[in-house]
């Protein structure tokens, strides 16, 4: 094997990685390291003359490429831009991508300037919609109740009693577990749809012609049609004015009737007149609830980086995700105790 620049000679599952894609026929002395997520993938620039490719390091203990090679071309077929996968290999966990570039929504839409932000956001309110209204579900794992709960429990797990080594009483964990039911409920009697589960700034890629690809999709589910909205518009990593929020709400609440709702236990799905049944009051409540639970999972998933993974720098996106939570639970009186239980944590505790 040729020799990399990437000083990783202990690491084996790199020089694996390296053997592999000399086996595809490309010189791996050309592999340059991107970055890592989340998750436990790890991203490697790969040159080819004068072109590039993405090498994909997704350990299958951890990560499952069968699912975003499937997902990746299923989207592909609904007329969406995501990575072509060239070639993978399921037993070691890699792949070898089409490169999408390094520019991100993030990069170039800002809340300083929300009239350059509009196309862009509105290209991604567009894919969104043909996302939600085009791809099969079929095979897709369902966000039951159970699996909402599951994530909602992140929360006192690793932000309250982890983080802040805070402990509440019996009339606080019945009064929380309301607040819980009280998201799922609202959740649950959402039309569901495909759900990206990270339809964001980070995951979302300017291309040259000013499209949108899309990437990180391996987790999508199938669930509740506000979910990618809050993803997307009450981000974790960057704050959007009100006002802008709500346009985009209402462009996607009048897109609804278009969409096929998804029936959890039959797996098939009927032409629904969304809006002809829910007022937009009920569409932004859906929208506010399935945020509180999707922040409150994520102060759960950035805690959990930090103390589990070493990946701290998650912990400087904690003040807006708080901040997102803070705001619901003020619009919603049915939410109090979980405001005043934030009100006895402080906003930044030491790492």
């Amino acid at each position: 094997m040729t020799k990399t620049p990437y000083n990783f000679v202990s690491d084996e599952r790199f020089q694996l990685l390296g053997s592999w894609i000399e086996e595809q026929g490309y010189r791996f002395d050309t592999l340059t390291p991107m970055s890592a997520d989340a998750g436990f993938r790890r991203y490697f620039r790969l040159q080819i003359d004068s072109e590039t490719l993405i090498a994909v390091d997704a350990p299958p203990e951890y990560e499952d490429t069968a699912r975003f090679v499937e997902i990746a071309n299923t989207l592909h077929k609904s007329g969406l831009i995501t990575p072509v996968v060239h070639c993978y290999n399921l037993e070691n966990g890699f792949m070898l991508l089409s490169d999408l570039g390094s520019l991100h929504l993030q990069d170039c839409a800002s809340p300083d300037d929300t009239e350059s932000a509009q196309p862009l956001y509105y290209e991604a309110l567009l894919n969104l919609v043909k996302m939600q209204r085009n791809t099969p579900t079929d095979g897709l794992p369902v966000y039951t109740a159970d699996f909402l709960r599951q994530e909602l429990e992140l929360f006192p797990q690793w932000y309250v009693r982890k983080h802040h080594q805070f402990k509440y009483n019996a009339t606080t964990e019945k009064q929380l577990e309301r607040c819980f039911d009280l998201c799922i409920d609202s959740a649950l009697e959402q039309p569901s749809v495909f759900v990206h589960r990270d339809y964001h700034c980070r995951n979302l890629m300017i291309q040259p012609d000013r499209r949108i690809a899309i990437i990180d999709f391996q987790g999508a589910l199938v669930g509740p049609v506000t979910y990618d909205m809050v993803s997307l518009l009450r981000d974790a990593y960057v704050e959007w004015p009100d006002p802008f929020i709500d346009s985009f709400l209402e462009m996607h609440y009048h897109s609804l009737p278009t969409i096929t709702p998804t029936n959890a236990d039959t797996g098939t799905g009927t032409e629904t007149d969304t809006t002809a049944n829910t007022s937009m009051s009920t569409y932004r409540r859906w929208f506010d609830l399935m945020g509180l639970q999707r922040h409150l999972k994520i102060l759960g998933i950035f805690c959990r980086l930090h103390h589990r993974d070493g990946k701290s720098h998650y912990l400087d996106s904690i003040p807006l995700v708080r901040k997102h939570v803070e705001s619901v639970c003020l619009n919603y009186p049915e939410f109090t105790v979980l405001h005043d239980l934030l009100a006895q944590l402080p906003q930044s505790p030491d790492k």
